[in-house]
C-alpha cells in the first residue's frame, strides 16, 4: 500500500487504471503525456505500416491513373463523337492545323488525344506514363494519410483523464494503486 501527501492524477484505460504522483500539476501532467504516449503503441510497428500505407496507395492510384487519364483527355473536349465545340481540344486543334498548313501531322499530340478521345484507349507510352506517376502519387498520398493518422491518433486521449484532487491526502490514489 502507497502512503503519500501527494495529490493524484489517474489515467483510466478499459483494463487498467494508472496513478501518478507528482509534486505540482505540470510535473503531472508530462507523466500522464508520456504514460499515454507508451499506452498509444510501441514505434516498432511503424516502418511496415508505413510502408503498407504506401504500397497501397501505390496499388489503387496507380490502377486508377490510366482510365483518369482518358477521362481527362474526354474532358478536355477529346470526345467519343469527335471535337467539341468551344473547348481547350477544338482551340488546340485550330491552333495545330494553323501552324502545319490546315492539316494535323499524324502522331502529333493532338491526333493522339483525338484518338484516346474517340476509341477510349490509351497508347501504350502514355499507359506506362499514367501508371508511373499514379503510383509515385498514390504512394505519396498514402504514407502522407498514415502520418497524418498517426500523428491525430497520438493527439487524441487514449483514456479518461481524472484531474488531481488538490489539497488533502490521497487515500483514494493509494486504493487505486493497490488495486492495480
Amino acid at each position: 500500500m502507497l502512503h503519500t501527501s501527494l495529490p493524484a492524477c489517474q489515467l483510466q484505460t478499459s483494463k487498467e487504471t494508472y496513478v501518478v504522483l507528482a509534486p505540482d500539476l505540470e510535473e503531472k501532467m508530462r507523466w500522464i503525456s508520456a504514460l499515454d504516449y507508451a499506452l498509444a503503441g510501441s514505434p516498432k510497428n511503424q516502418g511496415i505500416k508505413g510502408l503498407a500505407s504506401a504500397a497501397g496507395g501505390a496499388v489503387v492510384v496507380g490502377a486508377c491513373a490510366p482510365s483518369a487519364a482518358v477521362s481527362t483527355v474526354r474532358n478536355a473536349g477529346f470526345s467519343a463523337t469527335g471535337i467539341v465545340r468551344k473547348s481547350f481540344a477544338s482551340r488546340s486543334f485550330s491552333a495545330a492545323a494553323k501552324a502545319n498548313g490546315g492539316k494535323i501531322k499524324a502522331g502529333s499530340w493532338v491526333a493522339v488525344c483525338q484518338r484516346v478521345g474517340t476509341s477510349g484507349r490509351l497508347p501504350l507510352s502514355w499507359t506506362v506514363a499514367a501508371v508511373s506517376c499514379g503510383v509515385v502519387l498514390g504512394a505519396v498520398l498514402g504514407y502522407g494519410l498514415y502520418r497524418a493518422g498517426s500523428y491525430l491518433k497520438r493527439r487524441r486521449p487514449r483514456g479518461e483523464f481524472v484531474p488531481p484532487q488538490l489539497g488533502g491526502d490521497s487515500e483514494e490514489a493509494s486504493a487505486a494503486a493497490a488495486a492495480s
